[in-house]
């Protein structure tokens, strides 16, 4: 996160972001592990960054970006609802996409401003 505000990504984006990754995780039945930490629980995980969500870090099984998902499965033991989450309005390959439009955002403004990082960092190489 800091490196992102560091390149200029506003907050409210990373925020937006955020949500959509948080809806994602539900979506895909993430928080049905049992974990209490479930969210957090991919951070640490350097293998296949091509298939792994920015903030969160958790591997969704396919390159992102992509118009394909495989739904994870429910593991929570709740009483079943009486509409699915589609009916409800809820889809977890809409929420992908808006998730991928923004990501894909936020990667452009990051390559636009590694030029003016790079050229920083060898001006302040120079420093005494």
């Amino acid at each position: 996160m800091i490196f992102l505000r560091t390149l200029g990504i506003a907050e409210e984006r990373l925020l937006r972001l955020w949500h959509f990754e948080k809806k994602l995780h539900q979506l895909l039945h993430v928080d049905s592990t049992g974990s209490k930490t479930w969210f957090l629980d991919s951070c640490g995980a350097i293998t296949r960054r091509g298939r792994r969500l920015l903030l969160s870090n958790y591997d969704i099984g396919i390159a992102v970006p992509s118009h394909a998902l495989q739904l994870g499965l429910n593991f929570a033991a709740t009483l079943p609802e009486l509409f699915g989450g589609a009916e409800m309005g809820e889809d977890a390959l809409r929420v992908l996409n808006e998730y991928i439009a923004l990501h894909a955002g936020i990667r452009a403004d990051v390559a636009a401003e590694l030029p003016n990082l790079r050229e920083t960092a060898k001006w302040a190489a120079r420093l005494p």
